[in-house]
């Protein structure tokens, strides 16, 4: 019996939606559970993160060697930024190359074994593990060099809130005939079309950490 089914989508796109790993919703459920010794309730602190920018991809030879990966290196991703005050902050840096997470290879597509021949987002490794308490070993190359750092593993903190309250009257005050409003993403989004707002987009993009 489906009672029902947690989903997401693309705004402005059709058919393209994507249910929610079923990973996630365990990792939520036994966040909030209480359990009945402690009398207590867990934290759900939000999806786990490294805290790294986008990468790039490794399938260029030429990049390989300005890297100074070793020949006939088949793996790994390079960090193109590394967020200040992220759960890697002080342990990787840019332009290091991801190799491994927990001893799995990361393929030079970004990409690591699911099952069978399927494979998927290196993310997948992060997202699985419960932000504020699990921590991944990462193995990285550097300056021609190997090493392995353990990074305790946090949710990405956005300068803009993401969302602003669910079922929640609009906050504003109005001072000497001026409107002010809590700062929020879908408020940024929204006056990121308008030409007079064109900077508000560039807002929702920044992280904390």
């Amino acid at each position: 019996l489906v009672v029902g089914m947690a989903c997401s989508h693309l705004k402005n796109a059709s058919n393209i939606g994507y249910i929610i790993p079923s990973q996630v919703l365990e990792q939520f459920i036994s966040c909030i559970e209480t359990h009945e010794d402690l009398r207590v309730t867990s934290c759900y602190l939000g999806v786990s993160s490294l805290g790294i920018g986008r990468v790039q991809t490794l399938e260029s030879p030429a990049l390989c060697r300005r890297l100074g990966l070793p020949e006939g290196c088949h793996s790994g991703v390079r960090l193109c930024s590394v967020f200040p005050l992220g759960s890697s902050a002080g342990l990787m840096q840019e332009d290091d190359v991801l190799l491994e997470i927990d001893g799995t290879e990361i393929s030079q597509d970004a990409t690591v074994p699911l099952r069978d021949n399927e494979r998927i987002h290196f993310g997948h490794l992060i997202a699985k593990h419960v932000a504020g308490r699990d921590s991944v070993k990462v193995k990285l190359w550097r300056e021609s060099e190997s090493l392995e750092v353990d990074v305790a593993l946090r949710p990405d903190r956005w300068l803009v809130p993401r969302i602003d309250g669910y079922d929640a009257a609009a906050e504003y005050a109005i001072i000497g005939g001026l409107v002010f409003i809590p700062l929020s993403h879908p408020w940024a989004e929204l006056k990121s079309h308008d030409k007079h707002w064109s900077s508000s987009r560039a807002l929702i993009h920044h992280y904390w950490g």
